[in-house]
């Protein structure tokens, strides 16, 4: 039985591996990413060959209200029963060397974000027999490494 998933930060590494195992074992997939050309660009790729329909490019920004509401109606239209929280901002560096813009930008997308998506969505994942949460992490969050600090308290 296919699902219909979203997917944040698809265009990314892992995003891209996850979305072509979706979409080859046909689910439908919706594709989040702040860059409308990268997300166009993969949801080309991946619907050379699928079924129509089995591919949405959405171009949003997840640590945005709106970005959030836009993703929550595109699942709702398309019966999701998947969220995959993906989207991160990687950061490497010592801490007194990252600006407040940059720890900000990474605790908003890698920490705060996916609590907030997936809040949003629970209503329409609730609707769903099989619904189901994927947080993305990293072994950053689970050992301290230098010059992760950031980074890997946020993917904690």
């Amino acid at each position: 039985m296919s699902a219909s998933v979203v997917l944040t930060g698809a265009p990314g590494g892992i995003g891209r591996a996850i979305a072509r195992a979706l979409v080859a074992r046909g689910d439908r997939v919706v594709l989040v990413a702040r860059s409308a050309p990268e997300v166009a660009r993969l949801a080309g790729e991946l619907s050379r060959g699928s079924r129509t329909g089995t591919v949405e490019a959405l171009a949003v920004d997840v640590t945005r209200p709106e970005g959030r509401a836009a993703i929550v109606r595109c699942a709702a239209a398309r019966g999701c029963d998947v969220l995959v929280n993906n989207a991160a901002i990687p950061s490497f560096g010592p801490l007194e060397a990252l600006d407040d813009a940059h720890v900000e930008a990474v605790m908003a997308t890698d920490l705060v974000a996916p609590i907030l998506l997936t809040r949003a969505l629970l209503p329409v994942l609730r609707q769903r027999s099989r619904a189901t949460v994927l947080n993305v992490g990293s072994a950053a969050g689970r050992i301290g490494l230098p010059g992760f600090s950031v980074y890997g308290g946020a993917k904690a």
